[in-house]
């Protein structure tokens, strides 16, 4: 079963999902593996962040660009991304092999996003 999720702002998953995308959500993933994007309920809130490790019944999710990541319960997962529409049509289909060059790059993007946005700022 597929849902329809918009996101409403942040930037915890830029560039990869922005302010405005339509969010495929594919919800009953049960082979969830680290670098899958995932929708889920977190403090009142719905969110899109990428899985990096599974410990137990739990997930440790973050998003691209933030810092810490968070811990999360199988149950709070409303499913995985699998499509994302950008404006103008534009579609960014999800390529899970891509996982693992993507999982490194979430390590290192939420410095180099800083970086870059100081000298844009100057």
């Amino acid at each position: 079963m597929l849902r329809i999720f918009k996101c409403q702002g942040g930037a915890s998953m830029s560039p990869f999902i922005k302010k405005g995308d339509i969010l495929i959500v594919k919800t009953d993933s049960k082979n969830l593996i680290p670098g899958d994007i995932i929708v889920f309920k977190y403090q009142d809130q719905i969110l899109a962040h990428r899985i990096l490790f599974k410990i137990g019944k739990s997930y440790l999710v973050k998003g691209d660009t933030n810092f810490f990541p968070e811990s999360i319960s199988k149950n709070d997962i409303l499913g995985k991304v699998v499509i994302v529409y950008r404006a103008k049509n534009t579609k960014i289909k999800y390529l899970p092999y891509f996982n693992i060059f993507v999982l490194f790059f979430s390590f290192i993007y939420p410095f180099l996003y800083r970086v870059l946005r100081m000298f844009k700022n100057i």
